[in-house]
């Protein structure tokens, strides 16, 4: 049989970290509203009650 080499084109390393990238930023932004831990477990108590 033939060993079988995996190895990541440029293009993929690129995707990998614009995808990672892109989360870290999410995170960053939808987090900034949060200032004590209380906020993010009770959701700066701005939940609806569906979202409960």
């Amino acid at each position: 049989m033939f060993a079988s080499t995996s190895r990541l084109d440029p293009i993929d390393w690129v995707v990998i970290v614009g995808y990672l990238v892109g989360i870290i930023a999410l995170g960053v932004w939808l987090g900034k509203g949060q200032k004590t831990a209380r906020d993010y477990f009770l959701g700066g108590r701005d939940l609806p009650w569906w979202g409960v």
